[in-house]
Order: C-alpha cells, then sequence, then structure tokens
C-alpha cells in the first residue's frame, strides 16, 4: 500500500477543517485512501466516534465494532443520516448511482443534517460525474496519479529490496529515467506490481527490465483505449534510413551536452 502524498493530505484536512459535510474523493488508489482516512478519524475521534464503510458487495460495515449489515445504498444513506454518533461514513460505489433522484434527495438531506455535527460522509470512486442537483452539496478532491520522484522512490524501494537478498544491480541514471517514464500514468499497487514482474528471478538488474515495464505500459495504454502504444526510441540506431538527419542530430546533441559548456 503506497503512502498518501503531502498535497492529498493536505486537500483532504483542509476539506474536513472547513466542516464540508459530504466530501468526494477521485482516486484509483481504494485501499490506501481508506488507510488515509481511517488515521485521520483516528486522530481526530480518539476512539469516540464511528467509522462505517458501504460497498456494493458488503453492505454497510461498522469498522470499529466489526457489525456489518448487508442493505442497498438508500438503505445504507438512512441509516448513517440518523446514526447517532459523529464520525466518518465512507461509500465506495456511491459514484456510479449520483444520477438517481432518490440518492440525490437523500445525500442533500444528509448535508443539511451533518453540517456542523462532526459527521462526514465520504465518498470514493475512480471517477465522480457529480450530477448539477449534488454539485452545491459536495466538495470534490481529485488525488493524483504518483509523480516522478515517487515513482523513483517506489523503484528504489523495490531495486534495494532486491540488493538487499543478493541481486546485483547495475542500472545507469539513463536507464533508471527510462523505468520512471515507464511506469509513469500507473497507481502506486500497479507501479510495484511492474516492478515485481520485472525483477521477478534476476540475478542481475540492468537493462533487460525495461522492455518488461515497456509491456506493462502498452498494456495500460490498451486499458485506456490507445489504439497503438508506439515504444520510445532508445537510441538514433533505432531509427532505420535517413543518415544524414541522422548525422545531423548527432552534431546538434553534442553542441547542447554538458562538455559543450
Amino acid at each position: 500500500m503506497s503512502a498518501p502524498r503531502k498535497q492529498d493530505i493536505k486537500s483532504l484536512k483542509e476539506a474536513l477543517t472547513g466542516g464540508y459535510p459530504v466530501i468526494a474523493i477521485e482516486t484509483w488508489e481504494e485501499d490506501a485512501t481508506l488507510a488515509t482516512l481511517q488515521g485521520f478519524f483516528n486522530g481526530v475521534f480518539q476512539g469516540k466516534g464511528s467509522f462505517l464503510t458501504w460497498d456494493l458487495q458488503s453492505g454497510l460495515h461498522d469498522v470499529t465494532t466489526g457489525e456489518t449489515i448487508r442493505c442497498n445504498a438508500l438503505e445504507a444513506l438512512e441509516k448513517i443520516q440518523t446514526h447517532d454518533r459523529g464520525g466518518f461514513f465512507v461509500f465506495k460505489d456511491l459514484n456510479a448511482l449520483l444520477d438517481d433522484a432518490d440518492i440525490q434527495r437523500r445525500i442533500r438531506n444528509i448535508h443539511y443534517s451533518f453540517r456542523g455535527q462532526n459527521r462526514f460522509m465520504l465518498l470514493t470512486g475512480s471517477s465522480f460525474r457529480i450530477p448539477v442537483e449534488l454539485r452545491k452539496d459536495i466538495t470534490l478532491i481529485d488525488y493524483k496519479l504518483p509523480e516522478p520522484a515517487e515513482i523513483a522512490a517506489i523503484l528504489d524501494e523495490n531495486v534495494q529490496a532486491a540488493v538487499r537478498k543478493g541481486v546485483v544491480n547495475n542500472l545507469t541514471a539513463e536507464e533508471i529515467d527510462q523505468a520512471i517514464i515507464s511506469l509513469k500514468g500507473f497507481t502506486a499497487a500497479e507501479i510495484k506490481y511492474s516492478l515485481n514482474k520485472a525483477l521477478w528471478g534476476r540475478k542481475t538488474i540492468d537493462n533487460e527490465i525495461l522492455p518488461v515495464l515497456q509491456d506493462e505500459k502498452e498494456q495500460l495504454a490498451r486499458k485506456d483505449g490507445v489504439l497503438e502504444y508506439v515504444r520510445s526510441i532508445e537510441s538514433l540506431d533505432d531509427v532505420g534510413g535517413l543518415e544524414n538527419l541522422k548525422e545531423w542530430l548527432v552534431k546538434r546533441r553534442r553542441l547542447f551536452s554538458p562538455e559543450a559548456a
């Protein structure tokens, strides 16, 4: 599970301290987001509040007591509206149901009844299209995918774990940069899965991991509906023909190299 990034924590803290009663968090990292919310809850309520979660499959689950009630979305919304304790009420799949008029009315009622009561309804999902009817009732936080620095940290963590097991690390700085580029657009979990696949069974970590990561990038592109993923060219030797152009590019590259400074 990835650690929540500082900007995400800041955005969530501002929304909670601002007293927004209904908060939607757009995120691909459901587990990490839930862990962040649990941490906030523990700090704010010190064991004196309720932490409930709901999803389509499990129903309404009380994390503090372990009790689970099988119920649909409307029933769950009714239960949290009449709940007599402050706390966090996390709905994982409600983003798919926001166009329903009954759901909208219930959320508006919750917005009114939760204000100033130290009760917070939190929606999580990979994407939100908030209908006009709810745009004044729901505040939206967008959790971003990992930035290059975060990707580099996850890469280093996995490489160092392999090194501690006796694997030799021969990655160059340029190859590390290429690996980071290949892993952009992935969630933290996807980055770890891809690195596990690329590093599995290797005695040496070198540029041979790059095609594996690029394969993973290609799979991601296909899932996103991209018709064709073109891998980046690693060197001018990979470009066929156009010898005069390649010679000119080599000269230009030398002109702007550190040695030319």
